[in-house]
């Protein structure tokens, strides 16, 4: 069994949510490691979460280039070499930065609006001995956009590689891949794979790495295998409007879910997500 663990870029607004994340993790997955990324600045509010399996890291030092933050209604970080960076977009550079750096041979992203609810075992992730990559058929306008720019930081002919999707919310990434995907970014653009991304005015992490292992890889020499299993319970197509509502959509996953998604951009109080969790 290859080396699991998962990881989680966060930040201060999220602390609530992020709390409810690693204590479903030390229930549900006491002998996995969680890295917990938080900018250094920040690093105090979340020291009572660390533990010998939850450990924090500075987004400063997995980042691994100098940034600047720029405190605005949004917050932006600059670097003299790119366009200011999204916050969004800087959190997914730092999952790819820790996926590569970081001891495991397969990482595992896991945002702080997860909540897990059912046992997770490592080999849940892999499909016939191969880590099992979300692929399926579905695309809108912004894995349109998002696999264009995948297209130009990989060196790809414009319009040459499928448009598929690979956007979800516990997805596994192999360490010697995304090394690859970072030296494939450089040699194409001739800059560090950083500045390469940062200078993007859009982008997706889970949309790049998908394409790599398509198209440039090819999933026979990827260490994947494509999977359209959804191990996170999506609310999109629920009714959460409502305290039963909400009760039913956490406690009543489907068979392969082991974790639920409540996004932050939705008007519930983590307070009354982590009392109903309390009480599975």
């Amino acid at each position: 069994m290859q080396s699991v663990a998962f990881v989680t870029p966060t930040f201060l607004p999220d602390l609530q949510r992020c709390e409810i994340l690693v204590r479903s993790l030390d229930r549900f997955a006491p002998e996995v490691r969680h890295y917990l990324i938080v900018d250094s600045f920040e690093m105090a509010a979340f020291r009572h979460l660390a533990s010998s399996r939850t450990i924090l890291l500075s987004a400063e030092e997995v980042i691994g280039i100098p940034q600047l933050r720029v405190p605005l209604r949004q917050n932006f970080w600059l670097h003299w070499r790119t366009l200011p960076m999204r916050g969004w977009i800087r959190q997914q550079v730092l999952k790819m930065a820790a996926t590569s750096s970081l001891d495991h041979d397969v990482l595992v992203c896991v945002d702080s609006d997860v909540a897990f609810v059912r046992p997770f075992r490592p080999e849940l992730l892999f499909k016939d001995g191969k880590i099992g990559l979300l692929d399926v058929s579905y695309c809108d306008d912004m894995i349109e956009t998002w696999t264009g720019v995948a297209e130009e930081l990989l060196g790809l002919a414009k319009g040459s590689a499928t448009r598929r999707g690979h956007v979800g919310h516990l997805i596994s990434w192999s360490r010697d891949n995304m090394r690859g995907l970072q030296e494939r970014v450089e040699r194409v653009t001739g800059q560090p794979w950083q500045i390469a991304i940062g200078k993007r005015r859009t982008f997706s992490e889970y949309i790049l790495y998908g394409v790599y292992v398509r198209e440039v890889l090819g999933y026979q020499n990827s260490r994947h295998e494509p999977t359209t299993l959804a191990l996170v319970r999506q609310p999109w197509h629920h009714d959460l409007s409502t305290s039963d509502g909400l009760r039913r959509f956490i406690v009543e996953p489907d068979e392969d879910n082991l974790a639920v998604m409540i996004h932050s951009k939705f008007d519930i109080q983590p307070t009354e997500v982590a009392k109903i969790l309390s009480e599975l």
